[in-house]
């Protein structure tokens, strides 16, 4: 079964881990390691994710299939 559950601050490690496994293979063809290293950082650091839920509104989800978190979303208001 999926589930979502929505993100806290202490869900930032979590996210940080399945964008690097998701985004770096999603955009592996498209992007170079050195682009992928900067999208990685810029997005999906904890540092940045944290920044993106605690002040600029982002809201994320965790996906989870079968209870093993597999996946994330994030929506903005603008």
């Amino acid at each position: 079964m999926i589930t979502f559950r929505k993100a806290e601050l202490v869900d930032t490690p979590l996210i940080e881990e399945l964008a690097q496994e998701i985004f770096r293979h999603t955009y592996r063809e498209i992007l170079s390691q050195e682009q992928t290293d900067y999208m990685m950082e810029w997005m999906y650091s904890q540092q940045s994710l944290k920044r993106q839920i605690g002040e600029e509104g982002h809201i994320y989800h965790i996906v989870y299939y079968d209870g093993e978190a597999v996946g994330y979303f994030s929506v903005q208001q603008q």
